[in-house]
């Protein structure tokens, strides 16, 4: 018998925009996933996500998302999904959750 998925909503019942998103970040946290320091590039909401100067906002992880856990586990709403690269993305919200990436905005130096 397969154990009942946590159903994660579209929102947050008490109108944050990340709210309904931190039991799948404490699922991956809790899966030794750990989040990455903040970039200085981006802003650190107290919610722990990294928000733009247009809103979107990031929670980072610095390693891949484990996309069939959080599968296995939630119940996502069809406004909630994961990105080809697997990163997980609530588009009414302009939130994603992802791995962290490289800053290309700072230049590449080469150890000859």
């Amino acid at each position: 018998m397969k154990p009942e998925k946590q159903p994660i909503l579209s929102h947050s019942p008490s109108g944050s925009a990340t709210e309904h998103l931190r039991p799948i970040i404490d699922f991956l946290t809790a899966q030794g996933n750990p989040p990455t320091p903040r970039p200085s590039y981006l802003r650190l909401n107290p919610d722990g996500f990294y928000v733009d100067r247009d809103g979107v906002g990031e929670f980072l992880f610095e390693q891949p998302l484990d996309v069939e856990a959080v599968q296995a586990r939630f119940d996502l709403p069809p406004s909630i999904g994961f990105t080809r690269q697997g990163d997980l993305w609530d588009s009414p919200n302009r939130k994603g959750i992802m791995q962290s990436r490289p800053d290309f905005s700072k230049p590449i130096v080469w150890d000859l």
